[in-house]
């Protein structure tokens, strides 16, 4: 359903077959949004289901105020037969949660360590990452080097997502725990920015990552894209920010609207993309710093290492010979204070 011809003509489709149930991931959901209703019969369909992501809850409502259909989510992953959690069909939606745990499936929130990994259960409602364990649960992958991190101590699935779990089973799921943005020891659930740019009008979808800072660590950087025939100012969006995110560490350093979001194959927002380029706008800022007076400009490039951190490349352009050990002290000791690594060159 991401092909932009096929979006067009949803609901033309929906009359034509008449589904009693539609769905898709929530993007998908968001460019439904961008395809009125034109006098096409959808009343065969009960209701909307989504999942694959967290849904934003102004998606959830928009949608449901717009067509009519209320959405249900439901939680789950490949190595769960496809199923942790669902929302009664019965029951009016709790946007914002994921259903309860399916009979059988024990799901628990348990303290997220400094290694991304599960530490003890935590109380009912709090959020940490999910574990599960149930007749569902795969026993584990070909390659049994995946199951050292794939699977707990006291056997039980680490999903790698971050979620709560009340007391009365309902889940709630926030994001990956690989996102979290960790602003000088605090950790900062990147859900919360993003639910608060979402209520803004003219935003279509928001992604929170974190951009390497030399003193904290991270600092948040949100990214944007807006609603079709929607304009905004950085400013507008900045003061809709610090009215909605109450704590103050989580309120983001920077805002970058863009024309499209970077996508993964199956039309997830693409994170890892997102955080290579807060990765460069750190590393361009104080290069930036360093060469400022010069006429000496640089060109970078961001890459993934083996393990998993990113390497900054950096050439420094039409630099003079007598410059160049100065400088490439200077801007090594810059780039230094940040926790990507850096290779220098000249070109």
């Amino acid at each position: 359903m991401r092909h932009p011809q096929v979006v067009a003509q949803h609901w033309k489709l929906v009359e034509r077959y008449r589904p009693t149930v539609v769905g898709g991931i929530p993007t998908s959901l968001v460019s439904l949004l961008e395809v009125p209703l034109c006098g096409e019969d959808i009343q065969s369909v009960e209701f909307c289901v989504t999942g694959g992501a967290p849904l934003p809850t102004a998606v959830a409502h928009d949608f449901e105020r717009r067509f009519g259909l209320p959405v249900h989510e439901i939680y789950g992953m490949t190595e769960c037969a496809g199923l942790i959690s669902v929302a009664p069909r019965h029951l009016p939606p709790r946007y914002g949660a994921s259903g309860y745990r399916v009979p059988g499936v024990e799901v628990e929130a348990r303290r997220l360590l400094g290694d991304c990994t599960p530490g003890e259960r935590l109380p009912d409602g709090e959020t940490g990452v999910l574990v599960v364990r149930g007749p569902n649960v795969f026993p584990g992958y070909l390659n049994p080097k995946q199951n050292e991190a794939a699977f707990t101590a006291d056997g039980w699935l680490n999903t790698g997502d971050l979620g709560s779990v009340a007391a009365d089973g309902l889940v709630r799921v926030t994001g990956r725990a690989k996102d979290v943005i960790i602003r000088g020891g605090h950790n900062i659930d990147p859900a919360g920015i993003e639910e608060a740019a979402n209520s803004h009008p003219a935003v279509a979808v928001s992604a929170a990552v974190g951009m390497p800072d030399a003193y904290a660590g991270e600092v948040p950087l949100l990214f944007v894209t807006l609603k079709q025939d929607s304009t905004v100012s950085l400013e507008d969006l900045r003061v809709h920010l610090r009215a909605n995110v109450p704590e103050g560490p989580a309120r983001p350093r920077e805002v970058v609207i863009l024309p499209e979001m970077p996508m993964t194959a199956v039309g997830k927002i693409s994170k890892p993309v997102l955080r290579r380029d807060a990765t460069r706008r750190a590393a361009a800022a104080a290069a930036a710093a360093v060469l400022e007076g010069t006429q000496v400009e640089s060109h970078l490039e961001v890459e993934e290492k083996d393990d998993g951190r990113p390497l900054v490349r950096v050439r420094l352009l039409s630099c003079p010979e007598e410059l160049r050990p100065a400088l490439a002290v200077k801007l090594s000791d810059a780039l230094s204070r940040f926790t990507f690594t850096h290779a220098l060159g000249f070109a």
